[in-house]
């Protein structure tokens, strides 16, 4: 959000709403969203096969100490053809949008040590990137790096991946400066159209 004033000079608004947005335009600046699709979709259908797999283990071992089936009644799974497997990942993969602002997993931080704002896109995409969380937050906090430096300190990467982001000092007083001064008396808010 940008004052309503028309002083060129003066700073604009910066809130949630922007943090987003920047998040978002560095993702999508990074990975290729068709591409982290393909890798979610894969991850998806081997994590059902193994899930499966390790069921049918846990069963048979069950049936050693207790039968829970029927004599002649046996569970069968149907499979995936790889036919339908790769349609299913090309599905995907068409459907994939470039990121959002819903993407960006931007929120306000739940403590004060951790800043004014948190970030946990790393978290969710690391697995798809084939990349660990860490190493995934290392890559959006160099995107983010230039685009923020006016405004937010140096990003902070915390725990296994998650981005604490905090406003500078001289940039929460020269936006309260704008406010403060605001001629239409609005908190540098504009007016609803």
């Amino acid at each position: 959000v940008e004052s309503s004033s028309s002083s060129s000079s003066q700073t604009p608004l910066l809130g949630i709403d922007w943090v987003r947005e920047v998040v978002s335009t560095s993702l999508n600046e990074i990975f290729d969203p068709k591409e982290i699709a393909r890798n979610a979709a894969i991850a998806k259908l081997d994590g059902k096969n193994k899930k499966k797999k390790n069921k049918k283990k846990k069963k048979n071992a069950d049936d050693a100490s207790a039968t829970l089936q029927e004599e002649g009644e046996e569970e069968t799974e149907p499979k995936m053809s790889e036919e339908e497997r790769n349609s299913i990942i090309e599905a995907a993969v068409n459907a994939a949008l470039p990121f959002s602002t819903h993407d960006a997993m931007v929120t306000p931080a739940t403590k004060a040590e951790f800043g004014d704002y948190q970030c946990n896109a790393a978290m969710s995409l690391a697995k798809s990137a084939g990349l660990n969380p860490r190493e995934c937050a290392t890559k959006i906090v160099d995107q983010l790096r230039p685009l923020i430096q006016d405004c937010m300190e140096e990003p902070e990467i915390a725990g296994p991946g998650f981005i604490n982001l905090k406003f500078k000092d001289e940039y929460l007083v020269q936006a309260l400066g704008v406010m403060v001064n605001d001629s239409m008396g609005r908190l540098g808010l504009p007016k609803a159209a």
